[in-house]
């Protein structure tokens, strides 16, 4: 019999599904996720407590031959990160290993993409945007007319072609002393032929001092048609003070297949939304927390915000007046404190949310009244939490809060007086107690020693109904005539004894908790037998536990056998019972056999402790 690698192995030649097997039902799926591929999959409708784990596969084919294995996963769910890092399409497969060793047909395929880690998405983003059309037009400078001539200059000329239409309106001013010069300039063109048809807008106004100080506000609008069946619209406005450009811009395009894409980009320090504003002399109704009135009856108008906490407006704007603010630069408040760039929100309605980091300072929980449970600055009460007895919730506990507890319970202190009383009435002083230890006979003692450690004892006759003996060095035992129903022995050394007409030599025996070893050896000269038999202790496992069919299992040489130990359930406790395993190898050759016993239990998320016990004997003639 070949030795089996697997982590629990059943016996004989058998192919296919074995008693007590899972059958193949599993259905697995695949999901892109940021930084991964997550897989799930159902276990087994049947025997799903013998699956001992679950090999996972993955491919960049449909093919199984051409996948790998990638984990050994004891759940039903696993999460491939390392999919992350070329991304293409993935095909994965999962494949069931019993507790007998048996490995069930694959399952699968289930393919996804992956998703790139949540960084490098934003950068990728960036990139396309920042040398997008539209973020090259919104950081260009104006440029700007600088050959007019001193004085008033005005120009409205209109250019016919044969397919466009180009018209100008100039209006400029230019101050002949210091060269100061503030101009408006508009441009339209309209063009159209075989191929395409266009439209444009564009107005520019300036005012500049001299070339380093020149203010410029740039308004441009376009549409384009193709013969293709591309489509082009856009409209933008940016402001040049000095060569600090900003402004706001949408554009969109379609192909000529029709696709549809569209971009609006914010080029500022920074961007917000905020509620519209009511001119009025008297407040308006219905007031929200954050609505701006511009009180009209002083003079200018008084910007008020309403405050739904108060029911008031106040001229200081409230909590959320502006609830969004996006800060793509770093500012430094009167205060001297920095504010960082960033996404600034004062209240947000989350479906989902996908986040690599999350910081919760100031995390408050609220019960469904609003009353806060928990949260920066509160304790969490007990008052809050359902199920608590009385006792549970006092700071301190006196005895007097305690039913049941005995007058000697109740004291601070406890100390022996001079006496003894015994249960039979007896006093006795506590001098002579201790001096009668050594002495203890049938007529000066009525109980038992319950537990005891003695360092040497000399018993001449002793009458003993049950005796349980942990370590024991015993130099010379006669039994004359001894029935043992049940004998438990830690630790036995016998170099030979004779049953029968055999020669049998028993080796140390083994103990130790799921695991034991020892080793045996046949002399020279003989052919042997070995046999080994492994007990195990009833164990216990804790109530949340969701058991799957263990085995206990004999190595002999390399040659292994199990027997399957199921676990049984009573009032929500799982156990399993003790249990008994042997094998026997006969016609062993001449020399030392290696014998391993092991209980293997198999459990998504606990390890069951059970005790072993190993005995091997051989015998020869």
């Amino acid at each position: 019999m070949t030795r089996c690698s697997l982590p629990v192995c059943g016996t004989g030649t058998r192919t296919g599904l074995l008693p007590g097997d899972p059958d193949n039902s599993s259905i697995l799926t695949a999901t892109s996720e940021f930084g991964g591929i997550r897989l799930n999959w159902t276990m087994p409708n049947v025997n799903a407590f013998a699956v001992a784990h679950t090999r996972v596969f993955r491919g960049t084919t449909p093919d199984f031959e051409k996948a790998v294995q990638i984990a050994v996963v004891s759940g039903n769910e696993y999460f491939d990160a390392d999919a992350a890092n070329a991304i293409q399409r993935y095909y994965y497969w999962i494949q069931h290993v019993s507790i007998n060793g048996t490995q069930l047909p694959p399952v699968g395929p289930a393919s996804a993409i992956p998703k790139p880690e949540i960084d490098k998405v934003i950068e990728q983003l960036a990139n396309r945007i920042e040398f997008g059309h539209l973020a090259t037009q919104l950081r260009s400078r104006i440029n700007l007319i600088t050959d007019l001539e001193a004085g008033i200059t005005q120009i409205n000329n209109t250019i016919v072609r044969e397919n466009s239409i180009l018209t100008q309106e100039l209006q400029a001013l230019r101050d002949d002393l210091t060269n100061a010069v503030a101009y408006i300039n508009t441009q339209t063109q309209i063009a159209s032929t075989e191929r395409q048809a266009l439209a444009e807008s564009v107005t520019t106004m300036v005012a500049a001092l001299n070339d380093n100080l020149t203010a410029a506000i740039q308004e441009e609008a376009r549409v384009r048609a193709e013969e293709t069946g591309a489509l082009f619209g856009e409209k933008f406005m940016k402001i040049d003070l000095a060569g600090n450009v900003s402004g706001y811009g949408l554009a969109a395009y379609v192909d000529p297949q029709g696709n549809a894409t569209s971009d609006f980009q914010v080029r500022a320090d920074t961007f917000s939304i905020a509620p519209p504003a009511v001119h009025s002399r008297t407040p308006p109704t219905g007031g929200f927390h954050g609505k701006v009135w511009m009180d009209t009856s002083t003079n200018p108008p008084t910007p008020k915000w309403y405050n739904s906490n108060t029911r008031q407006w106040q001229t200081t704007p409230v909590k959320g007046a502006v609830p969004f603010i996006v800060k793509t630069t770093a500012e430094t408040t009167p205060d001297g404190y920095t504010i960082p760039p960033g996404v600034y929100i004062d209240s947000a309605y989350i479906s989902r949310l996908n986040a690599q980091q999350i910081d919760t300072r100031g995390l408050t929980i609220r019960d469904a009244q609003g009353n806060v449970i928990f949260g920066a600055g509160v304790n969490l009460s007990v008052d809050r939490i359902s199920g608590l007895g009385s006792l549970a919730k006092q700071n301190s506990v006196n005895a007097s809060q305690v039913n049941g507890l005995g007058a000697l319970a109740t004291q601070n202190n406890v100390f022996i007086g001079s006496t003894v009383r015994f249960p039979d009435g007896t006093v006795m002083n506590t001098g002579d107690f201790i001096n009668r230890l050594s002495k203890i006979g049938r007529n000066n003692i009525s109980t038992f020693i319950e537990s005891g450690a003695i360092g040497s004892a000399y018993i001449g006759y002793a009458a003993i109904g049950a005796a349980h003996i942990q370590d024991a060095a015993i130099t010379n035992a006669k039994i004359a005539n001894a029935a043992i129903t049940t004998a438990k022995i830690q630790d036995l050394s016998v170099d030979r004894f004779k049953l029968a007409n055999q020669a049998v030599s028993v080796i140390a025996s083994a103990y130790g908790m799921n695991y034991c070893s020892t080793a045996i050896t046949i002399p020279s000269g003989v052919t042997g037998n070995i046999v080994a038999i492994v007990t195990s202790d009833s164990t216990v496992a804790r109530s949340s536990f969701d058991p799957i069919a263990s085995a206990l299992c004999i190595d002999i040489g390399g040659s292994q056998t199990c027997t399957i130990v199921p676990w049984h359930s009573r009032n929500d406790i799982y156990f399993v019972e003790g249990a008994t395993h042997s094998t026997l190898r006969t016609q062993m050759t001449p020399g030392t056999y290696t014998v391993n016993a092991s209980f293997k239990p198999r459990h998504n998320n606990y390890n069951a402790q059970v005790p072993l016990t190993l005995i091997v004997i051989a015998t020869w003639k």
